[in-house]
């Protein structure tokens, strides 16, 4: 039967682990003392749970703490700090989304978002150049021509032939 408090080393034998591992959990508030007499002992049953809760897992260990993220993080009461677990989960999945995401990029899937700005400026700005240069383009023909339905078909192909143009631009 293991003893309800006890100090850091004999905590240490009970876990299977050095004492310098419990006074790092410890400092890092992974686990929780409580003092009696002026000593600060480890009240076992719960040090245990927080141990299993705010300890991380070696990637060589098979704990129920080494499972994969369930990719859902729920947001944390107004006013309540983030456990370790809870910070540590944060992090991990915000690294399995950038790798994720730099795998995508590289498979063509994903694409930059300044990239696709600057791809559709640069359209833009080919659409703008192709409608302004068609004044330029008809108004020696337009001068001479006399019909306005004429006048208005040249304008209207001139405006269609530009529109085709970026159209099959963007499709590429």
């Amino acid at each position: 039967m293991k003893p309800n408090r006890v100090t850091k080393s004999e905590y240490a034998k009970l876990r299977g682990c050095a004492p310098s591992a419990v006074t790092r959990a410890i400092k890092e508030g992974r686990i929780t003392t409580v003092a009696i007499d002026g000593r600060d002992l480890i009240e076992v049953a719960v040090a245990d749970i927080q141990w299993q809760t705010n300890t991380r897992a070696r990637a060589d260990s098979t704990s129920a703490a080494a499972a994969p993220l369930a990719g859902v993080i729920v947001a944390n009461e107004v006013g309540r700090t983030p456990s370790y677990e809870d910070a540590r989960r944060r992090r991990e999945l915000a690294e399995a989304n950038i790798a994720e995401m730099k795998q995508a990029e590289m498979e063509g899937v994903l694409i930059r978002a300044d990239a696709v700005r600057s791809a559709w400026a640069a359209k833009i700005t080919g659409a703008r150049d192709a409608l302004l240069q068609i004044p330029s383009r008809l108004a020696p023909v337009l001068a001479a021509e006399l019909d306005l339905v004429n006048v208005t078909g040249l304008l209207e192909d001139a405006l269609r032939q530009a529109l085709a143009d970026m159209s099959t631009e963007v499709k590429t």
